[in-house]
């Protein structure tokens, strides 16, 4: 196995382990249903959730900039 793929490896376990601790600590209040209007998610998201938010479009644009990597290294 080369080195590239020990560091994918270890990338894709770090990803797992970071997703499953964020699912362990996330609360899931569902005692009573909320209504919001779009505005209130709004402002919660660029507030509270600020940093969550670019952290998740930085990562999402990464896999879509590594998966057209992927297909063009296919192509030729």
């Amino acid at each position: 196995m080369s080195d590239g793929k020990y560091v994918k490896s270890i990338a894709v376990l770090a990803l797992v382990f970071l997703m499953l601790f964020i699912i362990t600590q996330a609360s899931f209040d569902s005692d009573s249903p909320q209504e919001t209007e779009m505005t209130d998610l709004g402002i919660s998201l660029f507030e509270d959730h600020y940093l969550p938010f670019v952290l998740l479009s930085l990562v999402l644009v990464a896999a879509m900039l590594g998966s057209v990597f992927i297909a063009k290294e296919r192509d030729e």
